[in-house]
């Protein structure tokens, strides 16, 4: 989707709630869960299965979407979502430029280990990324939000089993071989949910 039509963001509690946030008793203000991401297209996952067919202990293999994200923002009142998507298309970033796929790695998290795969250093990918964030710079965000944290580029693969063997310090010990030149950017809505968050683009942004 792009332009700047109106986004429709499913709201974390019923997909609906409240009007506002205003009157004795009432919930909070209503807000949607975003961050920045490149999205990654379909033809990664063969090599990334492959990279991972002698992982026996993982949990859930590979999510149905894979992204890098940018910048997280967390819960953004409903009614800045807008002014979020349209400070984003004035970032705009180098028209071409390759992504590869790192080694892989793990960190751990409540309710188990997550495997990653880093993304090989790119100095258009960090010009991008330093756009996005003097963009966002001006908005009322939340301080969580507002100051971007140290920039980490990676992708999330899948997550360990917790009572699973633990993992070794090198769980690659070779990474993925592949490599793609993204089309674009987007601005994502996360949804959480029992099974896993469900991702909604609300803006994409070509890189061009």
């Amino acid at each position: 989707m792009t332009g700047r039509a109106p986004l429709n963001v499913k709201r974390p509690e019923d997909g609906t709630g409240p009007a506002d946030g205003r009157g004795p008793g009432s919930s909070p203000p209503p807000t949607a869960r975003l961050f920045v991401a490149i999205p990654f297209p379909e033809d990664a996952l063969p090599s990334l299965r492959r990279a991972l067919s002698d992982r026996e202990d993982l949990l859930e293999r590979i999510p149905k979407s894979l992204h890098l994200t940018l910048r997280f923002l967390g819960n953004v009142p409903e009614g800045l979502v807008t002014a979020v998507a349209d400070a984003l298309a004035g970032a705009s970033g180098p028209p071409s430029f390759e992504l590869r796929l790192g080694p892989l790695g793990v960190f751990k998290r409540r309710g188990g280990t997550v495997l990653w795969a880093g993304i090989a250093p790119s100095g258009e990918l960090a010009e991008l990324k330093n756009k996005l964030d003097r963009a966002l710079a001006p908005l009322p965000l939340a301080s969580a939000a507002k100051r971007p944290g140290a920039f980490a580029p990676h992708v999330t693969l899948a997550r360990l089993k917790p009572k699973g063997p633990p993992p070794p310090a090198n769980p690659g010990g070779r990474k993925p071989e592949w490599a793609f030149t993204p089309g674009s950017f987007g601005l994502f809505s996360s949804l959480l949910r029992p099974e896993g968050a469900l991702h909604s683009l609300l803006r994409e942004y070509p890189l061009s």
